[in-house]
């Protein structure tokens, strides 16, 4: 694969969490198994060719199903979503369904294809479709790739692309946020085939897995990662991160009658982790209170969603150790618990 990874770009277009693809010309050899992360790289030419919500009919489990377009009540995706090329995961429980309009290029999917030794322009083939899935923002994905902005015969568009095989499955119109994957380009599964251990599995022989592991070494990845807790009480701190994005664990609590809490406890959370996602409801644009909020007043089984900066060796585990390791000044690994009270809106 002659592509390389290289640090997240100076313009900020790829968030954090997804893969940024260059469409160049696609290799035979894909990268496998990348899980969600701050990933970034770009497609050379090899010289080859070319929230969770309440589910209503849904069995559990059951076999992918092409095209599938089960929704909840609110027409929100009810399952797992896969390229139904390679069956990797992109989104689970997201996803708005919708049917549009037959008329002008709403329906229509564009393929870019490479022209030999050209980069820059591209032969488009097309494929309509009636069902899509829109998703409102990219961090709701699971796995995607992006491809860079392109001259499309309907416009500006970025390509979202199966971050494995590379398989077309959709588009991001200009600059806006919404991306629109096609029905039949994916298939959808029950949600509890999900298996987050599985599906974000890193292969270790890949040759560029080093070059990963050297990039989180140096904080220039991120990951993130899914936890569900039953216990009422989670023992952790949160405050608004001091790079001004999002909301972390400042510290972890002591537990009732003394002790360490459920997220010290699991071993896998850290001081300095970010909580991205609350029951699938992303936390971007809000202050710790807002988010504490969520956290104190959703159900149990409680869904949370953290991402951590690379920095740390990526087998180290959570708790007390690494959170007195993280250093730079934090607070004790373990404080008393203090109670916090909703706000307004959270007690109705």
């Amino acid at each position: 694969m002659s592509g390389a990874f290289t640090q997240p770009s100076p313009s900020g277009k790829t968030p954090p969490g997804h893969t940024d693809f260059t469409w160049l010309q696609p290799s035979a050899e894909r990268c496998r198994g990348v899980p969600p992360g701050h990933t970034e790289f770009t497609w050379g030419d090899s010289g080859g060719g070319a929230g969770a919500s309440d589910t209503t009919s849904l069995a559990q489990p059951s076999p992918p199903t092409a095209g599938g377009r089960e929704v909840d009540t609110s027409g929100v995706n009810a399952g797992v979503l896969r390229c139904a090329r390679c069956t990797c995961r992109l989104l689970t429980g997201l996803g708005k369904l919708v049917e549009k309009p037959d008329e002008g290029e709403a329906r229509t999917l564009w393929i870019p294809r490479p022209i030999a030794g050209v980069t820059d322009r591209f032969n488009w083939d097309s494929a309509r479709h009636a069902w899509w899935w829109e998703i409102a923002d990219i961090d709701d994905l699971d796995n995607i790739g992006m491809s860079a902005l392109v001259e499309g015969p309907a416009g500006p568009v970025r390509l979202a692309l199966c971050p494995e095989c590379g398989a077309p499955l959709g588009h991001r119109m200009g600059e806006e946020n919404l991306i629109s994957i096609a029905c039949d380009a994916v298939q959808q599964q029950a949600r509890a085939a999900a298996n987050d251990k599985k599906d974000f599995e890193v292969d270790e022989s890949n040759p560029q897995y080093g070059q990963l592991k050297a990039m989180m070494a140096q904080r220039g990845l991120a990951k993130q990662f899914n936890l569900t807790f039953e216990e009422g009480r989670l023992g952790m701190m949160l405050d608004d991160a001091p790079d001004g994005i999002g909301v972390q664990v400042y510290a972890f609590t002591e537990a009732e009658g003394g002790g360490a809490g459920a997220a010290e406890l699991c071993g896998q959370v850290r001081v300095a982790d970010k909580v991205v996602r609350v029951q699938g409801v992303s936390t971007k644009g809000m202050g710790f209170a807002d988010v504490l909020d969520l956290v104190v007043s959703a159900p149990r089984p409680l869904e949370l969603r953290f991402e951590r900066m690379g920095g740390g060796g990526e087998d180290e585990g959570g708790g007390a150790g690494a959170a007195g390791a993280a250093g730079g000044g934090r607070p004790p690994a373990r404080v008393q618990h203090e109670q916090w009270e909703l706000s307004e809106v959270h007690r109705r």
